[in-house]
């Protein structure tokens, strides 16, 4: 059966070229053109069409505090901040799908003027807290932080006039997290709040008798957002890794398969776990085991496409016949592996700390939290100086190859830069602006991963045309001539730069670009 010039009964003994290998020029500018073209569209969505990524529930505590606390229970102020009594709130209707929330304070300072009062910092601000939470009324308060009744909370207290602190003219009490939940697992919360050592700050009139507390949440319609778009890029991922096996496999048998084809039905599985499609079991069941097991998967992902960078690069100039375990792969291992492990640890091990007791919202108090993340950032300098000098030797190599190679290298180094510059323009944007972009930075993330991973299960799909081996060279030699003639005319032949190019086809690459000799068993 025939459509096109293209056969549908394959011959499975052959190897065939790539899509990519057989598209004209203008057409892969296309493909560039229509991928910014998503990315566009991805941003007009985040920025126009989502909902408000959080809510919060703020309360004004100041004079006689009775509103939430226990019926006929009378509170002022100043035995709050003397320690007497604790400030007691009470939460309601929490839905599952806020998936996380904080709990903060804040209080705010008396204004005495510019000359005479510059700030408050107090870096021992001590309280006990307690997190309580429960189903229905019928129920009774469960503890949810601690089960240590002396248990004591540590926080620091920052206040400022205009200019004093922060990169903008913030004038106040920057707010103090006290509980951090990563799941949520009730309907009711409530919380108790004592200060042990603010009465002398309140006795010399530094801060007003008001006292600000706030219960921030996901938005559940946010929530319910991130979750139709993580789905539906799961199963568009999943389409195309299974669509990519049963191509490829119902076209040329395993020996005959391209390395970049063996190395791309890997990372298109791991692509899968990137969008999280353990998500929805996250949200529903409030089990730890989910969302350790997402973790896991989507770091596997990452440091995966790391690895594959690093094998991409370095194959441009390194020929399969040239690489050992020990010199080609080895080091990257070692980098890649070490930082990977390292990851998990610091993620997982934060994220048991924090849900076994939700007033632990400091990481850096894990015991060994610092000498963990500088060995992490050590290992991935070391990725980077490791990258970077692949890509500066790729970059010479790439223009002795021939034309077909270094078009595939070119294209697919194009689409690399574009997930490395959102990636890096995400975290710039994330980090230097003070702006709710929390759907933007969602989905430029998951979805210039998405389009990249699509782009190349298509592109490196098996083309029409049958892949054909370098035919050998023959060299003829007039008889007439004398041995030496014959030798130095072999020599300058064997040497010569173009014909190890054809002989040799060129020399890339286990991941993206593949050759037609026998490098599939690197």
């Amino acid at each position: 059966m025939m459509i096109g010039n293209f056969n549908l009964r394959r011959d499975r003994t052959k190897r065939y070229e790539i899509i990519l290998d057989c598209l004209p020029r203008w057409s892969v500018i296309l493909i560039l053109v229509l991928v910014l073209l998503v990315v566009s569209i991805l941003v007009v969505v985040s920025l126009f069409a989502s909902p408000s990524a959080s809510i919060s529930i703020t309360r004004r505590h100041s004079n006689d505090i009775t509103n939430q606390t226990v019926v006929g229970n009378l509170t002022l102020t100043r035995d709050v901040f003397t320690g007497s009594q604790p400030i007691v709130d009470i939460f309601e209707d929490i839905s599952v799908y806020s998936m996380e929330f904080k709990y903060t304070v804040k209080f705010n300072p008396i204004e005495k003027g510019n000359n005479t009062f510059a700030g408050i910092l107090k870096d021992d601000l001590l309280m006990r807290g307690y997190l309580y939470g429960r189903n229905s009324k019928d129920e009774e308060w469960r503890l949810i932080n601690t089960n240590k009744e002396d248990e004591i909370i540590t926080r620091s207290l920052a206040c400022t006039q205009v200019g004093y602190i922060g990169p903008i003219s913030y004038s106040g009490c920057w707010p103090t997290t006290i509980f951090y939940s990563r799941v949520i697992r009730y309907s009711q919360y409530k919380t108790e709040l004592y200060f042990l050592n603010l009465e002398q700050v309140h006795k010399a009139g530094l801060l007003e008798n008001v006292i600000e507390t706030s219960f921030v949440a996901n938005n559940p319609n946010y929530s319910s957002y991130e979750l139709g778009f993580r789905m539906t890029f799961s199963v568009l991922a999943l389409i195309h890794w299974i669509v990519f096996v049963v191509v490829v496999a119902w076209s040329q048998q395993w020996t005959n398969w391209h390395t970049t084809q063996k190395w791309l039905v890997v990372l298109l599985f791991l692509h899968i776990w990137y969008h999280e499609p353990l998500y929805p079991a996250m949200m529903y069941t409030g089990w730890e085991g989910f969302p350790i097991v997402n973790i896991i998967l989507s770091v596997s992902f990452v440091y995966g496409f790391l690895f594959y960078l690093l094998v991409f690069f370095h194959s441009v100039f390194k020929a399969p016949k040239h690489r050992t375990f020990m010199n080609f792969y080895f080091t990257k291992i070692v980098i890649v592996g070490v930082a990977y492990i390292l990851t998990l640890i610091l993620m997982i091990w934060s994220r048991v700390f924090n849900v076994a007791n939700p007033s632990s919202v400091d990481i850096s108090s894990i015991p060994g939290y610092v000498y963990l993340v500088a060995a992490n950032v050590v290992f991935l300098v070391l990725w980077g100086i490791d990258l970077a000098y692949y890509i500066f030797r790729s970059m010479g190599a790439v223009l002795k190859l021939k034309q077909k190679y270094s078009g595939r290298f070119r294209v697919i180094g194009c689409f690399s830069f574009i997930v490395a510059a959102c990636f890096i323009g995400v975290t710039i944007t994330a980090n230097g602006f003070r702006t709710d972009i929390q759907s933007l930075t969602f989905l430029l993330l998951h979805g210039i991963v998405y389009v990249y991973f699509a782009c190349l299960s298509i592109l490196l799909l098996p083309g029409p045309r049958e892949e054909k081996k370098p035919e050998p060279r023959t060299v003829t030699i007039d008889p007439t001539q004398t041995d030496n003639t014959k030798t130095d005319t072999t020599n300058a032949k064997a040497n010569s730069p173009r014909d190890n190019a054809d002989d040799d086809e060129v020399q890339i690459t286990d991941v993206v670009l593949s050759r037609n000799d026998d490098d599939e068993h690197v």
